[in-house]
C-alpha cells in the first residue's frame, strides 16, 4: 500500500526542515525555525516554508548526486558527478512556478520529492 499525500506532506516537512537546518533531530530543527522567523512555531511551518529554494536546499544537503534547477522548463534534474558529458540529466520532478510552496504542487511532483528525501513507497 502507498503513503497516503499527508504522509508524504509530512515526512517532506520533516525532512526539509531537518536539513535546512542541519540536524536530524525534529524538535531541535523546529526551535531553529521558531528563532529564524520568529512566531508560533506549527502556524510558520505548515506550508508557508516549504518553497524551491529550501526543497533544493534540503536535496543539496541529503544527495550526493548533482542536482540543479532547470528554469527553461521548471524541472528539478540531476546529473551523475563523474558524468563528464553536461547535456546529460535526468528529470526528477516538475515544478510548477505559478504555485509558490511543495504542498501547493501537484502529487506527482510531491512523490518524487518524498522519494528524493529518502521516502520509500510499500
Amino acid at each position: 500500500m502507498s503513503k497516503s499525500l499527508q504522509e508524504i506532506q509530512e515526512f517532506n516537512l520533516k525532512k526539509i526542515i531537518c536539513a535546512v537546518n542541519g540536524t536530524e533531530n525534529y524538535e531541535e530543527a523546529l526551535d531553529k525555525e521558531y528563532f529564524k522567523y520568529g512566531g508560533n512555531r506549527l502556524e510558520e511551518l505548515m506550508g508557508k516554508n516549504l518553497t524551491l529554494d529550501r526543497v533544493l536546499l534540503a536535496l543539496k544537503n541529503l544527495n550526493k548526486i548533482f542536482i540543479y534547477f532547470d528554469i527553461g522548463n521548471s524541472d528539478i534534474c540531476e546529473r551523475e558527478p563523474e558524468c563528464g558529458d553536461y547535456d546529460y540529466f535526468r528529470v526528477l520532478a516538475n515544478w510548477g512556478l505559478t504555485k509558490r510552496t511543495l504542498e501547493e504542487q501537484s502529487e506527482e511532483t510531491q512523490r518524487a520529492i518524498y522519494e528524493l528525501l529518502g521516502g520509500e513507497n510499500d
